[in-house]
């Protein structure tokens, strides 16, 4: 069993580093291209790969029984143990000088998250949480707000890859059924949102493991509803399309609600 302790101070250590890093990165001219391998844009900096490099190597050297699964760069993973890396988390957002985004380090056991690590640079806040012990946000414990507490006009979060067509018919339909969903171009600050009590709602579909790291953890910490569509995030990733996740998290009567959005849509993509 690895101490949580020391996992947790090893990740603020290197934390000094990877945000300066991408502080820097972000006050610079930025090389930016296209990783291509979706509908949309995939753009990808060399900031990315330098800090995703840079977490791999601090990580492996402090904790060499867990394997390392990350956007960038190569999986190597293990069978009790692994962390599940974004260097960074909304790229766009950090290329076009969009100031939300973060690092996410998940470490998972036996393919579930037991601790999760949200770093916000720009913002000068860092979420953390650990399996059973709750959330904390710059050190200091979260007090999780009544999650049946619902607001007459939520807040709902939404992101899809893919097919353009199926991201408008969705949009609209939970535009005419609930409320108009807002987009900040970042997977984990959404999930950060809705753990926290900011927001009612994320919908995400398509999604890679390492934007959905930290996601079940957070909300299990948080006292909220986690449902996944077709099939659970995991680290299967030999062959197989990383971005094929479709999870919806938060307060219900939202989270069945547009469940059923997304089970409905993927029933049709099926037949």
């Amino acid at each position: 069993m690895l101490d949580f302790k020391k996992v947790h101070e090893v990740i603020l250590e290197i934390l000094k580093t990877t945000d300066q890093k991408i502080v820097d990165g972000f006050n610079s001219d930025l090389e930016v291209k296209d990783k291509g391998g979706r509908v949309e844009s995939n753009p990808v900096t060399e900031v990315d790969g330098a800090v995703e490099d840079f977490l791999k190597d601090q990580l492996s050297e402090a904790f060499p029984e867990v394997g390392f699964v990350g956007e960038e760069r190569d999986n190597n993973t293990k069978d009790e143990y692994n962390w599940v890396v974004d260097p960074i988390d909304g790229t766009k957002n950090f290329s076009l000088k969009v100031p939300v985004f973060c690092t996410s380090i998940a470490l998972w056991k036996n393919n579930k998250p037991v601790y999760g690590m949200m770093s916000f640079p720009m913002q000068n806040l860092r979420v953390h949480v650990i399996d059973g012990k709750g959330i904390f946000v710059n050190e200091k414990k979260h007090l999780a707000e009544n999650k049946e507490s619902v607001q007459k006009t939520p807040l709902i979060l939404f992101n899809m890859v893919g097919n353009h067509k199926l991201k408008a018919e969705m949009f609209v339909k939970i535009l005419e059924d609930m409320f108009s969903p807002r987009y900040f171009g970042s997977a984990v600050y959404h999930l950060m949102m809705v753990g926290l009590g900011k927001a009612d709602v994320v919908a995400l579909w398509n999604l890679a493991p390492w934007d959905l790291g930290v996601a079940k953890l957070l909300m299990q910490e948080a006292g909220l509803e986690y449902r996944y569509v077709g099939e659970d995030v995991n680290l299967d990733l030999e062959g197989k399309e990383p971005y094929r996740f479709k999870i919806v998290v938060g307060k219900q009567p939202f989270v069945d609600k547009i469940a059923s959005f997304f089970e409905e849509a993927l029933d049709k993509k099926e037949k």
